[in-house]
């Protein structure tokens, strides 16, 4: 079925507070922070970074970037002493990196697997699909990430412990673009390649 996004979040009009948005481009990073609805964004430019930057994401604590560099490696950053604290391998679908609460890092890691890192670069936990990752998606309460297949399958695996809970299969025919869990994490918003929605239970 099809539906608005903006119906699929239960609350979309409650936003936790601070905001950060973490944009790229090119070897430049700039980090917008907003403490409440009606506080004026202050801004951080982190620029000259070691390479061009795909992805980027930023810990709770605002001392650590993530980033998918555009030479096949992921990177864990200091902001505070702006040098590079670890430097992972990527797969090809890696075109996403997530911060946890407990301050580890979720990437694409190889063709078939997705790994949990320390922000030290210590691989925790792995993540083994099938066939080849293009995409991932962590839910809101990061209790469970979901991987894309480029064979159109989606697996659904408990973050902490790496198991697998389950699988969606044959899903190709929608040209799956990204997935996002609801907030009870009991529905999934799909959305393809040709900007069509598609919702769904588990």
């Amino acid at each position: 079925s099809q539906t608005n996004s903006s119906a699929f979040y239960k609350n979309p009009e409650k936003i936790a507070y601070p905001v950060v948005s973490v944009l790229a481009s090119g070897n430049t990073v700039t980090i917008q922070t907003a403490s409440s609805r009606n506080s004026q964004a202050s801004t951080k430019v982190l620029g000259d970074l070691p390479v061009g930057v795909r992805a980027a994401t930023i810990n709770k604590q605002q001392n650590s970037l993530a980033f998918i560099g555009n030479d096949g490696h992921a990177y864990i950053y200091d902001i505070n002493s702006k040098t590079t604290v670890a430097r992972m391998n990527v797969g090809p679908g890696a075109d996403k990196i997530y911060f946890t609460k407990n301050n580890r890092v979720i990437f694409a890691d190889s063709n078939k697997t997705a790994g949990l890192y320390s922000v030290s670069g210590q691989k925790v936990r792995t993540y083994t699909s099938s066939s080849v990752i293009k995409g991932l998606s962590l839910s809101p309460d990061e209790e469970t990430l979901i991987t894309i297949e480029e064979s159109g399958n989606l697996n659904f695996y408990n973050t902490a412990s790496g198991n697998q809970l389950g699988y969606i299969p044959n899903l190709g025919s929608k040209n799956i673009r990204d997935v996002k869990l609801s907030q009870d994490s009991r529905k999934f918003l799909i959305t393809s390649q040709d900007n069509s929605l598609y919702v769904g239970a588990l």
